[in-house]
């Protein structure tokens, strides 16, 4: 664990301390041995070795300064280095991340010059500076915004302390803002959804937004490389690869075939040339521009379009998976971490208060327990199935009970039953005593 330490030696007749910053063990011991051994040879008008001089010119400018202000070496020219020339440098030098990190990241180096200048010298940026820089990025920002931009600065100084420019990172014990924005989170209903799905222009336009809100996929990056052979028709699962987790030892998933997903699969499939290796043929890549397209599908349904379209398509598969399998089986089918799904993507919606209000389980079962007895309410809630009646699992029968609890007579039926039951009676819907 780095420590910040001292180190005592006399030169010049004179017991002398300096502050070499917070260290790990084994380098504080190394700079501690160092130093004290240049004092030595310093105070007795001994020549430096090449060991030595090498370990010197190694020295970040600030720790230079240290030893010059004890006259142990002599005063280092100072050199700037310009905030714009070292972040586009750092840029650059990253051949390992992929292209919309390296955007992401010009976005924060722009913010930063916007403040600081691009003629900034990195090494007067302070922790105050920083703390500064904060504030007014949140007088034009959201707190996710910022906290992403505080991240990635935080990325780029750190790159300055490795290179010997900088001894303190001044991002390091600035607050980030919580990089998840509640507010533009929004629940894609069932009702919605087959409003937006009677609305695409085509099959292939039904699929993309299935894969996006029935089967959680992350778009465009997870479409991209979706080839008819990872759709598994007889084990009814599809394997995704997945670039954003690939760097990590995830480069793939399988998720079940979901029934919402299955007709529309077989239909473009079908339709599919006998030759297609790619179910969307490569003319979907990580640039294409399916968001503005999905905004006038949206509207043309009659609804309006939600906020980061299709990440909360995402999120709302999540959160109805959720509602019906343990997060480990939920978040295993999205590609994501339990904390992640927890921080931006899981949401409480209107169905969750109702089922709770009412005591309705995700089975469908309507339970009132009175200490005695309980009441069911299972056969009456049967819906027709608008996908594959004969493949009814567990997740058509959510998906059923979900549709029903997002429709609002039956909300107001519902609502009549519990008056009912608080009154003793049980007549409505054909409830009957077990």
């Amino acid at each position: 664990m780095a420590e910040n330490k001292k180190i005592q030696f006399v030169f010049g007749g004179k017991r002398r301390v300096i502050y070499p910053g917070k260290l790990q063990p084994r380098e504080f011991d190394r700079m501690n041995e160092k130093i004290k051994r240049l004092a030595y040879l310093r105070d007795r008008g001994h020549e430096v070795g090449k060991e030595i001089m090498d370990w010197l010119d190694g020295l970040s400018d600030i720790m230079a300064k240290k030893l010059a202000t004890h006259g142990l070496i002599e005063q280092r020219d100072p050199i700037e280095v310009g905030l714009d020339a070292f972040c586009t440098s750092y840029i650059r030098i990253r051949s390992d991340i992929k292209e919309s990190s390296r955007a992401n990241l010009n976005v924060a180096k722009n913010r930063l010059i916007a403040f600081f200048g691009a003629d900034k010298d990195i090494s007067t940026i302070t922790k105050a500076d920083v703390t500064e820089l904060k504030a007014g990025l949140l007088e034009k920002y959201a707190e996710a915004t910022v906290g992403r931009t505080l991240k990635r600065g935080k990325q780029f100084f750190a790159h300055a302390v490795d290179s010997k420019i900088m001894d303190v990172n001044p991002f390091d014990k600035v607050r980030v803002p919580g990089q998840s924005n509640k507010e533009r989170m929004y629940f894609v209903n069932r009702e919605v959804s087959k409003k937006v799905l009677d609305a695409c222009p085509d099959k292939w336009w039904r699929l993309i937004f299935s894969l996006a809100r029935f089967g959680g996929l992350r778009i465009p990056s997870e479409l991209v490389g979706l080839k008819w052979s990872d759709i598994l028709w007889d084990r009814e699962r599809i394997r995704i690869e997945s670039p954003k987790t690939a760097r990590i030892g995830k480069g793939e998933r399988l998720i079940p075939m979901f029934p919402e997903l299955k007709g529309i699969l077989q239909e473009c499939f079908e339709a599919a040339s006998e030759k297609a290796i790619y179910i969307f043929d490569r003319k979907i890549t990580a640039a294409t521009n399916l968001r503005k397209r999905l905004f006038g599908i949206i509207r043309n349904s009659g609804e309006k379009p939600w906020p980061k379209l299709f990440q909360n398509l995402r999120a709302s598969r999540e959160t109805e998976l959720a509602g019906e399998y343990p997060i480990h089986v939920t978040t295993s089918w999205l590609g994501n971490s339990p904390a992640v799904a927890m921080a931006h993507y899981l949401q409480v919606t209107d169905a969750d208060f109702l089922k709770a209000s009412m005591g309705v389980s995700i089975s469908g079962d309507m339970r009132v327990d009175d200490h005695s007895k309980s009441v069911s309410l299972s056969t009456s809630l049967d819906a027709k199935t608008t996908q594959n009646p004969s493949h009814r699992g567990g997740s058509q029968v959510f998906a059923e009970v979900q549709q029903l609890l997002e429709n609002p007579e039956v909300m107001k039926n519902l609502t009549v039953i519990a008056g009912e039951l608080q009154n003793g009676k049980m007549t409505s819907l054909g409830l009957e005593p077990r």
